[in-house]
């Protein structure tokens, strides 16, 4: 037999015409023709593109059919390549040219309608083997848009002789970005007004006259920053108005509306002024707050939104609007306060804080083992749009046969036994989405595991079953949901897969959080049967027991023991806490209050938090929100939220003040943190504003315990909401003026708040007058804190510098000595009525008791001037407490007129302990 092989390479297409020549041993031959052609051979390689993907840009302004770039593939066959655009070119922006792989410009494009494209391209060549690629395609701006004007027509009203000259503000908006979309504002030429280059605020150069001209159309122009500049006008109707003599004014002290983030031009709401003038004008203006993300209509009062809103930035915004007619600091109805809240919405894909690099397992290790985990965060502000689940997509049937991935907790574990599978290198796709609604963002990401392959070892003769593991640490983040997996628990040595195992909680499951089932394949698993509490429990030891048929079941390792940390999660918001008791007026609020003349860096209030989570999620920051803060008088303390001054006092006109000040958790993070507002109320006081609750008995000590009730009860009598300025002890002013001290007893200095105002009442005002000046208020808040709180109180009133200042002493005549030596008489005078009542009521007691069989009230004879006792009375009424009742009160005015008609002294001191000591009897 002869075999013919080819000696050099061969071409497709190609005949050869061989002769040949057989001969035997005996020297005859023969001669024979062979035909050979030569057929293509077989096509094992597609062509290959040199990149997987491609960041191309053209830019907007390129002409049709202009080349954008030139891909290049190769083919080991060298074969003939025909390119194509396969997916991503819907719109038929871009065409391909098939021979050399060019891709041109189909039609013009326009990065303002769309800045972005994702192609995909595919190389083939003549036996049908392809490869694709991803070209992502960045359309770069050209200045192609000229400025528009937004709001058009403007029409501003001004009021003649207004010496502000603000006339009005106008916008105008460019599509292009960078440079070609900065604006800038300018009047070609009006020798009467002037703009703002950059907020294109509209002013008059002097007051307007309505006499003179009533209406001014002014030219104003906007012009891009591009190379070659683009420039849009507009025409404003300034209006002049002739001097009204009223002012607009807010019923509605107070708007709050919910706008979703990520929408421009939305409607926030609207907001009225009323004008009583029989021709009203009312133009609204929006006075404090961010106006580049909100604009108002000058003439309706409706807000809306100028730029979207990022919730993820800012919760919350306020707004002070006002109106051009009334510009009056002390009038209350002179602006509005508008809460705007940013609803979340899901804008923001998971991102993976870290890809771990490629793992390496042994083929050994048993089916559960955890391989590794993923971790991805979600920077969208509120649930479930922030709520992470992972899973394994588009793998082979490999990768599902023997990895699994925790959807809640990104941890990747082995499902089968690898040994089963010769595979040394796994690719693990793995997609994170959130739980967003209506639509989910997710983000992908490749795990690669290898695999080592190890000779199975002759194992001793171990035939009954056990966990592989004696004990497993596992941790799990406080909010995981109820039936996630903790732990797969792994059965060794099983010699009939058919026999049954169930595993049973021996020990450590506290509130029964967890439970255990038979997995698919035969195993266990423990999982979360509740949710857990970080801030409750941090860590559990569970022991779990396997249970079987006695014969196969391995007596030396009955039990495993899984450690499970529970990690913290940041699911507590900030709380503010207050000092003083919460009632129907506050609402949550801090009341502040600080004297005109009180220097730079006093410090105002307090605003206090604590946060229920631990670690960095648990410290708090404060920061005050920086439109409330109007001229910069505050700073706070970022680390324990107290405010202080940065400027006096004294040239507050509108009052009250409100801040809103922000406490937020995980400080320094973007995301993953929480916040809470709080609004303080600030006033000024002033001397006209204090009252002094006066204690003789009681030290500054024992009454600090107590204030917070003496507070309760002064507010629900009042009504008001009542705070403490300052606890110190007792004063008094001597015959010739000095001030004494006693530490024995105490003055609490208070203010009082009108909850419909806010604002600070002076002492004269009715409703104090008659719940706390007058002589029935002030015993019965006497009496209550004494029956409450066992507090002697014997006066409300001002301070002493505040009383007394205005009463000089009369000098040392003979008559004023006469008069001196009256008051001690008036106190014989009181003595002598005193006990002439006193030995009455005894007498009549007496007789009382001598007409009866048993005392209505065993064991009260000798305590007739004591609380309880009037009490008592006040329940159950008798001759003897009518005639106690009535004496007493004759007893009281006796002493009260005394004290009234006397000059501070010794004696006086001593007649108003006597009458305190009535009073709180």
């Amino acid at each position: 037999m002869g075999v013919i092989d080819s000696v050099g390479a061969l071409k497709s297409g190609e005949k050869y015409t061989l002769t040949l020549q057989a001969t035997d041993g005996g020297g005859k031959s023969s001669l024979g023709l062979l035909e050979v052609i030569v057929i293509p051979g077989p096509n094992i390689k597609a062509p290959a593109f040199t990149k997987e993907s491609y960041e191309i840009s053209v830019d907007e302004a390129s002409p049709v059919n202009s080349v954008v770039y030139t891909f290049q593939a190769k083919d080991q066959e060298n074969d003939r390549i025909i390119y194509s655009i396969v997916a991503g070119n819907e719109l038929g922006h871009f065409k391909m040219e098939k021979s050399n792989g060019s891709l041109l410009l189909a039609e013009t494009i326009d990065r303002e309608q769309l800045s972005r494209y994702v192609l995909t391209v595919k190389a083939e060549d003549s036996g049908g083997l392809s490869s694709v690629a991803q070209v992502m395609i960045r359309v770069l701006d050209s200045n192609d848009r000229s400025p528009e004007f937004v709001d058009l027509p403007y029409i501003f009203r001004v009021k003649e002789n207004d010496i502000t000259g603000y006339i009005g503000r106008v916008h105008a908006k460019d599509a292009d970005i960078e440079k070609n979309g900065q604006i800038s504002y300018s009047l070609p030429s009006d020798p009467n007004f002037v703009i703002n280059s950059q907020t294109g605020e509209l002013k008059s150069k002097a007051p307007l006259d309505y006499e003179t001209e009533r209406v001014h159309l002014v030219v104003i122009a906007a012009q891009d920053s591009g190379s070659q500049p683009r420039v849009t006008t507009a025409t404003a109707t300034v209006v002049v108005l002739d001097f009204p003599d009223e002012r607009p004014k807010f019923s509605q002290q107070k708007y709050e509306a919910d706008v979703p983030e990520n929408i421009i031009d939305f409607f926030v709401t609207q907001v009225q002024a009323t004008d009583m003038d029989s021709e009203s004008s009312v133009t609204y203006t929006i006075r404090q707050g961010d106006v580049d993300k909100f604009r108002i209509d000058p003439q309706s009062g409706i807000v809306r939104t100028r730029r979207a809103l990022d919730y993820e930035r800012q919760a919350q915004y306020v707004l002070v609007i006002g109106t051009i007619e009334n510009t009056e600091i002390n009038d209350p109805q002179a602006t509005t306060t508008l809460f705007v809240n940013v609803q979340d919405r899901n804008d923001v894909a998971p991102v993976y804080s870290s890809l771990p690099r490629p793992v390496r397992l042994r083929s050994t290790v048993p089916v559960g083992q955890v391989v590794t985990t993923v971790i991805a965060f979600d920077g969208d502000g509120t649930n479930p749009n922030n709520q992470v689940r992972y899973e394994l997509v588009n793998n082979s049937n490999k990768v599902g046969q023997f990895f699994r991935i925790n959807a809640e907790s990104g941890v990747i574990s082995t499902r089968d036994n690898l040994r089963k599978d010769s595979e040394r290198e796994y690719k693990l796709r793995i997609r994170a989405y959130d739980l967003g609604k209506p639509t989910s963002l997710s983000t992908l990401a490749t795990v690669t595991v290898l695999v080592d392959h190890v000779a199975p070892l002759i194992a001793p003769d171990v035939t009954h079953m056990s966990f592989s593991e004696m004990t497993y640490s596992v941790s799990v983040a406080e909010d995981a949901h109820a039936n996630t997996l903790i732990k797969y628990l792994s059965v060794v040595n099983r010699t009939n897969d058919l026999l049954s195992v169930s595993c049973e909680i021996i020990s450590g499951n506290s509130d029964d959080t967890f439970y255990t089932k038979e997995s698919v394949d035969r195993n266990c698993e423990l999982r979360l049967k509740r949710t857990l509490d970080f801030e409750v429990i941090q860590r559990y030891e569970i022991e779990i027991q396997l249970k079987t048929t006695a014969t196969f079941f391995n007596q030396d390792r009955p039990t495993v023991r899984v450690d499970v940390t529970v990690l913290d999660v940041n699911d507590n918001s900030p709380k503010f806490l207050s000092k003083y008791p919460e009632n129907r007026f506050t609402n949550g609020k801090f009341y502040a209050a600080i004297s005109a003349d009180a220097p730079i860096s006093s410090v105002l209030v307090l605003v206090a938090a604590e946060d229920a989570d631990s670690g960095p999620l648990g410290q708090l920051t404060y920061e005050i929100m920086e439109e409330t803060n109007v001229g910069k008088l505050f700073s706070i303390d970022k680390s324990t939220g107290a405010i202080h001054t940065e400027k006096m006092m004294n040239a507050i006109r509108q009052l009250p003040m409100r801040l809103i000040v922000t406490a937020r958790d995980n400080p320094g993070q973007p995301i993953g943190y929480r916040e809470t507002n709080c609004q303080v109320v600030v006033n000024i006081i002033e001397p006209q504003h204090r009252l002094v609750l006066v204690l003789p008995n009681s030290p500054p000590d024992q009454v600090h315990r107590s204030q917070s009730a003496i507070v309760d009860i002064l507010q629900e009598e009042t009504k008001m909401i009542v705070r403490v300025e300052k606890l110190q002890a007792l004063s008094s002013v001597s015959s010739n003026g000095t001030v004494i001290v006693d530490a024995s007893g105490s003055e609490l200095w208070f203010y009082c708040i009108d909850p419909g105002t806010e604002t600070i009442v002076v002492t004269n005002h009715s409703q104090i007058n008659s719940t706390v000046l007058e002589m029935g208020s002030t015993n019965h808040l006497a009496y209550l804190m004494a029956t409450k709180l066992k507090l002697d109180v014997s006066e409300i009133r001002q301070p002493l510098d505040n009383r007394w200042s205005s009463k000089p002493y009369d000098t040392d005549t003979p008559a004023s000595r006469l008069w001196n030596g009256f008051p001690a008489a008036l106190v014989v005078v009181g003595v002598l009525v005193f006990l002439l009542a006193l030995g009455g009521i005894v007498y009549i007691c007496a007789s009382w008791d001598s007409n009866v069989e048993s005392d209505p009230f065993p064991g009260w004879e000798l305590h007739w001037f004591s609380t309880d006792f009037l009490v008592g009375c006040k329940a159950r009424p008798t001759n003897v407490c009518s005639h106690m009742w009535y004496f007493r009160h004759i007893i009281l005015l006796l002493l009260t007129l005394i004290q009234k008609n006397m000059k501070p002294s010794s004696v006086s001191i001593i007649v108003l302990t006597i009458r305190n000591q009535v009073v709180i009897t």
